[in-house]
């Protein structure tokens, strides 16, 4: 069989935490959402652009949301034989809960092993 690609491929992921037992006294209870929406769009010769793999959160106690915007610029190829995935992922943090860096930027190989 020989399954195409489509051009775009785009989903979410989602779930939410609750704590329903407390049974340490003076700790916070815990009620937070996730979300991980992507869009990917591929290109010739292996090229493809898509979303960042990073998690949306929404804190419903605080009321804090924690929001990383970010996209991927890869390439799948070959080195020599090697199936690899190559890619960049710039990363603006324009809401967080001061955690993290509000810039980032990840480089990735990934060796990919096929059947």
């Amino acid at each position: 069989m020989n399954f195409q690609t489509p051009s775009i491929q785009w989903g979410a992921l989602a779930y939410q935490l609750w704590d329903f037992v407390d049974s340490q006294k003076g700790r916070e209870s815990v009620s937070k959402f996730f979300i991980q929406p992507f869009i990917t769009k591929h290109f010739k010769k292996g090229w493809y652009l898509s979303t960042r793999d990073a998690l949306w959160s929404y804190d419903w106690r605080s009321k804090e949301w924690n929001i990383p915007l970010g996209f991927r610029l890869a390439r799948v190829t070959k080195f020599g034989e090697q199936p690899v995935n190559l890619f960049i992922e710039p990363l603006y943090q324009p809401e967080d809960n001061g955690l993290a860096a509000e810039w980032s930027i990840k480089l990735n190989l990934t060796l990919l092993i096929p059947k």
